[in-house]
């Protein structure tokens, strides 16, 4: 005779099976960015290299493997990985070496180690004032240029380079009262437009 299943014996295998949604919705966000900004350029830098296009040009041919045959014969290109093999061994062997030995030396200086630490840190955090400066020059510069030569009327505009595109940031409670562009623009509120030039 055969038994009745228990009451909640199915509960485990809801559990799990919730448990697979909720990764799911948790890796779907990932998943999508990763497909976009990677998959997706990636796929279309193959497709890209089998024709003919320039880059900025409209129209293109799709010429097959013609564009890998002539890298092949072309000595730069081989050149170029030769560069590349030396350039990365030397960096991963370099930054390796470097990082123990500086990691040794501040270990031994005692007290003033925290003064050198700071020292050594000093170039992660410039990094970010000069990736900030190359946007900077690219959408009050290069953006317009591109958008005049290619007939795209949204980068025409220089919107970082006008005051009222601009937003007063508070860092640690003080405000930021501006910013100046290299285009001579100033980024103010509008409380303080009115003394004149910083």
């Amino acid at each position: 005779m055969s038994k009745l299943p228990a009451q909640g014996a199915d509960r485990p295998k809801n559990g799990l099976q919730r448990k697979n949604v909720v990764m799911v919705l948790f890796t779907l966000p990932v998943l999508i960015l990763y497909s976009v900004f990677f998959l997706v350029p990636m796929i279309l830098g193959v497709y890209y290299s089998l024709t003919n296009w320039t880059g900025i040009s409209k129209t293109f041919d799709f010429i097959g493997l013609k564009n890998y045959a002539t890298v092949l014969q072309d000595k730069r290109f081989y050149n170029a990985i030769f560069f590349n093999f030396k350039y990365t061994i030397c960096l991963v062997i370099g930054t390796i070496l470097l990082s123990l030995l500086i990691a040794l030396a501040l270990n031994q200086l005692g007290k003033s180690s925290t003064f050198f630490r700071s020292v050594y840190f000093i170039p992660a955090v410039l990094s970010l004032v000069t990736v900030g400066l190359i946007w900077n020059e690219l959408f009050l510069r290069a953006l317009p240029v591109i958008g005049k030569s290619l007939g795209i009327g949204f980068f025409e505009h220089k919107y970082f380079g006008k005051s009222q595109n601009c937003h007063v940031r508070r860092f640690d409670r003080q405000p930021v009262a501006g910013l100046r562009h290299s285009d001579g623009a100033v980024c103010r509120r509008p409380a303080e437009r009115a003394q004149g030039p910083l």
